[in-house]
């Protein structure tokens, strides 16, 4: 699960990672990649932007992780919402 942009590094990580699977006898194709997006700022678009980078590095999933202060539980449901939804377009 990196925790990086999905940027020129994190495909060489990712392209490092593949080759180590390989060395041991495993199939990259089933060894699953997670990007984890820390945002320091409610950012739809930015996370849209962010989910389509991890999608194209090959990630099955994308999680985000808010660093910024979300004053309440429904605050906390609404964000997560609203990725879902920006994340999934």
């Amino acid at each position: 699960m990196p925790i990086m942009a999905a940027d020129a590094q994190a495909e060489q990580k990712l392209d490092a990672l593949r080759e180590q699977l390989k060395s041991f006898g495993r199939d990259p194709a089933k060894f699953g990649i997670e990007g984890w997006l820390r945002m320091h700022s409610q950012d739809p678009q930015g996370w849209a932007a962010a989910a389509h980078g991890w999608r194209r590095l090959g990630a099955d999933m994308v999680m985000l992780y808010p660093m910024y202060r979300i004053s309440n539980f429904d605050g906390h449901i609404e964000t997560l919402r609203r990725f879902k939804e920006v994340a999934s377009g």
